[in-house]
């Protein structure tokens, strides 16, 4: 039985902002805003109907990398990002980028601990020493195998133009397979009201699934 099958009464539904996706990266209709994409652990690709080049793992301070080849279940349009991570206490450190707005997206997949159980790997996530992950755990959110995005972390980057994220671990090591940074959109967007779950021991928000929007949610003890 999978450890990660949970109701969604165990959990809280709460307004947008940042939140959790449960699948794979899909790629933009427009390449304009993501300034790059790093494939943690992993080599640069370059597809010929792409609109995003992914590159390879070169930001990284400390950790060390771990690939398989098993299959890996939603993976989207570049499932092969998600056969690899990074691994450790590590940081990435982005340099050079223009003063203004950004939004960052981290991509996560348990690889390692498959079998689980929950609380095997629990680790926090700091983006300019702010911490926007907190005793985050994938395996008691998706199981193994399966991808688990972090979406629209939103960061204002300053005239020395750096962006740092910062993974330290709780329990066990924390791991990352993929980072996205895109310019925030300069036009003002619509306030749209989106149905999410949060864990009671996470900062983050999960994006309920269309199928479950009918179902009654409450709150969860992950």
């Amino acid at each position: 039985m999978d450890e990660s099958d949970e109701s969604p009464d165990d959990f809280m539904v709460c307004d947008s902002g940042s939140r959790l996706v449960p699948n794979g990266f899909i790629r933009p209709d427009s390449a304009e805003e993501v300034v790059l994409f790093v494939n943690a652990g992993g080599e640069a690709s370059i597809e010929a109907d792409s609109r995003v080049s992914l590159l390879a793992d070169n930001f990284f301070q400390g950790g060390d990398i771990f690939q398989t080849d098993e299959r890996i279940t939603e993976g989207g349009d570049y499932p092969f990002i998600y056969q690899s991570a990074r691994i450790g206490n590590f940081y990435y450190r982005f340099d050079n980028l223009p003063p203004g707005e950004y939004r960052v997206d981290l991509h996560f997949v348990e690889i390692i601990n498959t079998y689980g159980p929950k609380g095997m790997r629990v680790f926090n996530v700091f983006m300019q020493d702010e911490k926007v992950l907190s005793d985050f755990d994938i395996f008691s959110i998706v199981g193994a195998n399966k991808p688990l995005q972090l979406v629209d972390l939103r960061v204002s980057v300053k005239d020395d133009g750096v962006i740092v994220i910062r993974f330290e671990g709780v329990n066990g090591n924390p791991m990352v397979s993929g980072i996205c940074i895109r310019r925030a959109t300069k036009v003002s967007e619509p306030q749209v009201t989106r149905e999410c779950l949060i864990c009671n021991n996470c900062s983050a928000e999960i994006e309920v699934p269309s199928a479950q929007k009918n179902r009654p949610a409450n709150k969860i003890n992950s």
